[in-house]
């Protein structure tokens, strides 16, 4: 009865500071109520998965940015970090919802600079700004950006900026297939490949391979989720020879695999990545067999954070009943006064040393080439959204409602 109440009392804490954060957004109320969908969605874990909870976000911010009144990029910039720091205090895992975030605070940094230089022709080839590695020389940024506060009016940067989402979009919607389109290259007739768990942009990679290449598939289950069940049946559908082994048996069947092929949920600053749990195991196997490890990923995984400083964006615990069932514990308990400790992890994190190549919507980056596609996809001052403390003396009217503390920079290592 009493950690209910507890339970009780630190939720309707959460809402009651949830409502604060909202209240800072100062929207419209058909756009508010977007947001709340959102949040709702995320904190359920109704959409879950990089990919899903991206287009979900990118949507949100085209119709948002879309509807509302916005006259300078400083503005536009001030309410993406405000709906940024919710978003991942909602749901610190889904990093690929700040990514997109980011990515859009990239759009409006770009577009301002270039109309307040006068080289916004520069950008007409939209082609070239699709992935953000063909934008305008950095330095130009670092030049410009600590004597502009982002505030002197262009009249037509609300455009570009929707465009630019637009073009996102369509970017998220032809991810399988650009990252398809190399499988040819890195897959060859009559090698083993092995995969783990599930991974859409994975099994759209192999069946891409398959078309003109003769190969064989392992796919490790992924206990508890036995998420590779599905993968494996997926693969097997489209006749391409596929054996599902359980994850105790990766190690003794690494020795005959030319090839580790597997997706993961976040790619990280450093080069490590974040992905299912058992993925580390897989990876120091095929280290130890000097078997090449390939990840795929869309461009919207690669996130400016590091495991050191945000470990607690990484804590993620699945149900413990896909282990032990309750009616198991219950018996456990009435034997045993101490009971069971379940831990069942659903996220693993594996260092930039086990990788040895990211195969992406952009092109192909070894680990160490991560800091550079960073520097050139978003821009420094929004690596970390800037975090909102609340005053009872404000709330009162949309930017000025909240104060802004920007004094340390948590995306340094």
């Amino acid at each position: 009865l009493l950690f209910v109440i507890l339970s009780t009392f630190c939720f309707s804490l959460l809402e009651m500071e949830e409502e604060e954060y909202l209240a800072a957004l100062n929207l419209e109320e058909k756009n508010l109520i977007l947001v709340r969908r959102l949040l709702y969605s995320l904190r359920r874990r109704k959409i879950r998965g990089s990919y899903e909870v991206a287009k979900q976000t990118a949507k949100l911010l085209k119709e948002i940015l879309d509807t509302e009144e916005w006259n300078t990029a400083q503005q536009a910039i001030n309410f993406l970090h405000k709906l940024g720091f919710l978003l991942s205090k909602i749901q610190p895992v889904e990093l690929s919802s700040g990514n997109i975030i980011r990515r859009v605070l990239f759009f409006i940094r770009d577009w301002y600079l270039k109309y307040k230089s006068g080289n916004f022709k520069q950008l007409e080839n939209r082609d070239d700004r699709k992935t953000g590695l063909a934008s305008g020389p950095t330095l130009r940024r670092l030049l410009t950006f600590d004597d502009d506060d982002f505030s002197t009016p262009f009249e037509d940067l609300k455009a570009q900026v929707i465009d630019d989402i637009v073009e996102l979009l369509d970017e998220l919607d032809g991810l399988y297939h650009s990252v398809s389109e190399e499988a040819n290259h890195h897959i060859h007739s009559k090698e083993i490949i092995m995969t783990y768990g599930r991974s859409n942009t994975v099994v759209e990679f192999l069946k891409e391979a398959a078309k003109e290449r003769d190969f064989s598939v392992v796919v490790a289950e992924c206990a508890p989720s036995n998420s590779g069940h599905l993968t494996a049946s997926n693969l097997s559908q489209h006749e391409i020879d596929t054996t599902l082994i359980p994850d105790s048996a990766i190690f003794a069947m690494m020795a005959r695999v030319n090839k580790v092929i597997v997706g993961t949920h976040a790619v990280l600053a450093d080069g490590g990545l974040i992905g299912s749990s058992g993925l580390r195991m897989l990876a120091q196997a095929a280290k130890y067999y000097s078997v090449p490890f390939v990840v795929c990923a869309g461009m919207y995984k690669i996130c400016p954070l590091y495991l050191s400083t945000h470990l607690d964006n990484f804590l993620d615990l699945n149900s413990p009943s896909q282990i032990l069932n309750f009616e198991e514990v219950d018996r456990i308990t009435k034997s045993n006064q101490n009971g069971v400790t379940v831990q069942n992890p659903g996220l693993d994190f594996v260092p930039p040393e086990l990788v040895s190549l990211f195969l992406t919507n952009a092109g192909t980056f070894s680990p160490s080439y991560i800091s550079r596609v960073l520097s050139e996809f978003y821009f420094q001052e929004d690596h970390s959204f800037r975090t909102i403390t609340h005053s009872h003396s404000q709330h009162t009217s949309g930017v000025d409602s909240i104060a802004i503390d920007s004094s340390d920079d948590e995306s340094s290592p």
